[in-house]
């Protein structure tokens, strides 16, 4: 895989965000979901809320013709995928092994958001290589 390290930094996510990324993993209980942040040079502007077409506790599912017609309204944003969202409703924030092996782009981070504990967690990854590494992600 050919990947640009330069395009890969620290995610800046407003706090308005963040909550509507997490509410939308709560209503979705007790199955997985997930979403798409998107923006510009970093900084996340838009929140995407997909719908897994299954429903599972343990993986999530959309439809490529969804994903497409949802690039689309990024693009005409003038805005770029940052961040897809999934949610792990009885796991700890750290990727499977499907996780890892269906992520898509390096410089795309993946955020997990669990809901296993009263308080809600979440962390952001760089997935490169087979191999899952933290990718920091500010509120601001």
């Amino acid at each position: 895989m050919n990947w640009n390290t330069s395009r890969i930094g620290t995610i800046y996510l407003p706090a308005r965000l963040k909550e509507k990324m997490i509410q939308h993993t709560r209503e979705c209980l007790p199955y997985e979901t997930c979403g798409l942040l998107s923006g510009t040079t970093n900084r996340v502007s838009s929140i995407w809320k997909l719908e897994s077409e299954i429903k599972h506790r343990y993986r999530y599912f959309v439809s490529k013709d969804t994903v497409d017609k949802t690039m689309k309204d990024i693009q005409s944003k003038q805005e770029q995928v940052l961040a897809i969202y999934h949610s792990h409703p009885t796991a700890p924030p750290v990727p499977s092994k499907e996780d890892i092996l269906h992520h898509p782009e390096p410089h795309i981070c993946m955020l997990i958001v669990s809901l296993q504990a009263k308080s809600t967690t979440w962390k952001g990854y760089t997935i490169a290589h087979g191999h899952y590494y933290h990718r920091p992600i500010v509120i601001v």
